[in-house]
């Protein structure tokens, strides 16, 4: 078995989206030949924990390190941040303003110290770093540069930051330092087809894991005379889009729309607003381990992006095999999954699309969709295999 080292920054017992690769990764590497050994921090002050995803990765060494960054020293002083808007925006603006790359960098001389330290015990025969933030790849850069050790960098946003575009003065600087680490690494990986990471880029995408879709669904709390509309995961930045579902729910009779993850009380304002509080059941924030059985109970699943490279959460839904209502800008990366997958993926643009749509999926409910095969996170696990047997 060979060794390979992931820098992660967001990493178990925290949650969200931002955690799910490396943990998958993590997960199924094994069985292609490739040991993981993960490098990580100490725990942070976030607002979203999940920590019952150790349980896929009780195997795996995990090495924790010390950190004088923001979200850490907030944990040392016993603060734990809610997931608001606000709190999202002060972390951006130190992000982007006040520390360069991003927030993380302090976590850099202790994450580098250690991973000298695992280098020589270990021997590690690759590294594998993940961004965001782009600190994890300063990180690989200096252990690549001292030991030479391959390595790929894997680039899930476009930014430090994530999807949201900086500053023009930083977005200039990010955009000299993606270019820099993309020259610099052994190989290149792109989550999204579109990121500007050069010819030498390997594509891998997100996935769904099949382990969690296996069975039929265990809740019992949906009723069977509605149409059960399910979205999970954030709501920044997606105001306009579901303020035109929560119309369209104005003028189609028994559909309900159940909504997890954090902020649900902006939800219930918005459906106050429109007309529709009575219509909108919200959980809050879920593990990740309660999501799938959530997705496979609904008979429709809502897709709700302002951004132009997609994200997980889509290839989670896709793993559901439940009919998907797409919003999302033209020509981005979740449009163009259509084109592939046009029997579960169905854009809606306008209110009148979305009405169309929910009174033709009434009568298709409990008509089952194939997942695709080709994207479960053992084959993307194999790709990522595959390519480090290259290097």
């Amino acid at each position: 078995m060979k060794r390979v080292l992931m820098i992660a920054y967001y990493f178990p017992p925290i949650g969200g989206v931002g955690v799910i690769r490396p943990v998958k990764f993590a997960k199924y590497l094994r069985a292609y030949g490739w040991d993981p050994i993960v490098l990580t921090v100490h725990e942070i002050a976030y607002p979203l924990r999940d920590p019952d995803l150790l349980l896929e990765v009780y195997d795996v060494p995990i090495f924790r390190t010390e950190s004088l960054d923001p979200p850490r020293i907030l944990w040392k002083l016993g603060r734990r941040p809610r997931f608001t808007s606000r709190a999202r925006q002060w972390s951006l603006l130190g992000s982007n303003f006040f520390l360069f790359p991003d927030s993380k960098v302090p976590w850099l001389p202790f994450a580098v110290r250690r991973g000298r330290d695992i280098a020589r015990r270990l021997r590690p025969d690759a590294l594998y770093s993940v961004s965001p933030p782009f600190t994890s790849h300063l990180i690989a850069w200096l252990l690549h540069r001292r030991f030479r050790i391959p390595w790929v960098a894997d680039f899930t946003d476009p930014w430090p930051t994530g999807h949201r575009t900086p500053t023009p003065f930083h977005r200039l600087l990010y955009r000299r330092l993606r270019s820099a680490i993309v020259r610099r690494c052994t190989v290149p990986v792109k989550v999204y087809e579109g990121l500007p990471l050069g010819p030498r880029a390997v594509w891998i995408e997100h996935g769904y894991d099949p382990d969690e879709f296996a069975g039929p669904p265990r809740s019992s709390r949906f009723s069977p005379d509605e149409l059960h509309v399910v979205y999970t995961g954030s709501l920044v930045d997606r105001e306009e889009g579901f303020r035109l579902f929560l119309k369209a729910l104005r003028q189609v009779p028994r559909v309900r729309l159940w909504f997890a993850g954090p902020s649900a009380e902006t939800l219930e304002r918005w459906a106050e607003e429109e007309g529709v509080r009575d219509r909108v059941q919200t959980l809050g924030f879920r593990p990740h381990h309660e999501i799938p059985d959530l997705l496979k109970a609904g008979d429709v699943l809502l897709f709700v992006s302002p951004y132009e490279t997609s994200t997980l959460k889509l290839y989670e839904y896709l793993g559901a095999g439940r009919p998907i209502l797409l919003m999302a800008p033209p020509g981005s990366d979740a449009i163009q999954l259509t084109r592939r997958y046009p029997e579960i993926l169905r854009p809606v643009t306008r209110l009148d699309d979305i009405v169309s749509a929910l009174r033709d999926l009434w009568f298709q409910r409990g008509r089952p969709l194939v997942p695709p095969p080709d994207l479960t996170w053992p084959a993307q696990a194999q790709r990522l295999a595959t390519l480090l047997n290259t290097l």
